[in-house]
């Protein structure tokens, strides 16, 4: 008796314990395991899209993990609503794709997220170099516009902390229709001479918060830079010279550092 008892509590514990370890990997979504390689030359565009579409389904945090590595991806849009909060926990490098022809606007897009947070000291680099010689717009008012690094539109409650955007084929990050987000701890760069990359675009929203950051490139709000908050910022003479007179002046009372 005293057997078949210690042999009912261990099938018991093993139970519970497998179901605990089942529920710890719930919520996670590893794009390797989707099929991107991160070997900087296969498309895995079509990896991270199932990736989201697998973590925007769960209730509750859904992490989507990408690790160390380079990673190519050309334009893609990570759309909500979703059923919990979304992590997007970024070790590697994402590397936008140079064909300008697949592109039909801009390169990540997030749309319609309650609930996001971006982290882990990754790099989204937008490969740049080979799209600027093809920017028209500082010459002629009839021109296409390259593709953004970032968009964020309608958007709320997201937390941007700890990564980078460089060499943006236009605008690093633009936010849209958006409100309470925050960029803290991100780096933002692109070489002097690259046309209209600048650094954050913030339009039609409020409460958007940067801080901690490097800048060294454009920042412009509208309707009125008053509605955002500005604080401990590096940015270069480039930026300041280039921003509205209100957020020009904003930022000089706000950034502990200038270069250019």
């Amino acid at each position: 008796m005293d057997l078949e008892l210690s042999i009912i509590v261990i099938s018991l514990l093993f139970f519970i314990l497998s179901g605990a370890g089942a529920d710890m990997d719930v919520g996670v979504y590893n794009v390797k395991e989707y099929g991107a390689p991160g070997d900087g030359q296969t498309d895995s565009t079509k990896a991270f899209e199932a990736a989201w579409c697998a973590a925007c389904a769960v209730e509750g945090t859904a992490t989507i993990v990408i690790p160390e590595g380079a990673y190519l991806l050309g334009p893609i849009i990570f759309k909500g609503p979703c059923k919990g909060k979304m992590v997007m926990q970024l070790k590697g490098q994402l590397l936008a794709s140079t064909h300008l022809e697949a592109y039909t606007q801009n390169w990540i897009d997030f749309q319609y997220i309650n609930g996001l947070v971006i982290s882990g000291g990754g790099i989204f680099n937008g490969q740049g170099a080979s799209a600027w010689p093809h920017n028209q717009c500082p010459k002629t008012r009839i021109c296409k516009l390259l593709p953004v690094n970032l968009v964020f539109s309608f958007v709320t409650n997201a937390t941007i902390s700890g990564i980078s955007s460089v060499d943006s084929k236009l605008f690093h990050f633009q936010i849209f229709e958006s409100r309470d987000i925050t960029l803290d701890s991100i780096r933002i760069s692109a070489p002097g001479d690259s046309p209209n990359t600048d650094g954050i675009h913030i339009a039609d929203s409020t409460n958007i918060q940067v801080t901690n950051s490097v800048i060294g490139t454009v920042m412009t709000a509208s309707p009125s830079p008053r509605l955002h908050q500005f604080d401990h910022l590096k940015c270069s003479m480039r930026s300041l010279a280039m921003a509205s007179a209100d957020l020009a002046k904003m930022l000089m009372r706000k950034m502990s550092t200038v270069w250019r």
